[in-house]
């Protein structure tokens, strides 16, 4: 997968990253998740080069099975604080005030 420079700084080796595959709709199937094993060190004109392990049996989190085919598109969220909606509201509220 490509990711862009946007807040690439917040990125590192070893994270959740969930694909939403175009072919198996998120709200029939959910998603795929994976993790983040590889970033490569050189930009190319899409953005930095990064690599994702998959599970051996493709399984969505709603335990559903995954036929892999090539050429399959997915987009991917890349899971950067795990955190409850509770601490997002809290953290989203205390940036507002800070301004």
């Amino acid at each position: 997968m490509f990711i862009l420079q946007h807040n690439f700084g917040s990125i590192s080796l070893h994270q959740r990253v969930l694909l939403r595959l175009h072919a198996y709709p998120q709200e029939q199937y959910g998603m795929l998740e994976g993790t983040m094993f590889e970033i490569k060190p050189i930009a190319t004109d899409s953005g930095f080069l990064a690599r994702v392990a998959l599970p051996a049996n493709l399984q969505t989190n709603w335990k559903k099975p995954i036929l892999f085919r090539e050429g399959l598109l997915a987009e991917a969220d890349i899971v950067i604080a795990n955190q409850n909606l509770l601490e997002r509201f809290y953290l989203n509220a205390m940036r507002q005030i800070k301004r």
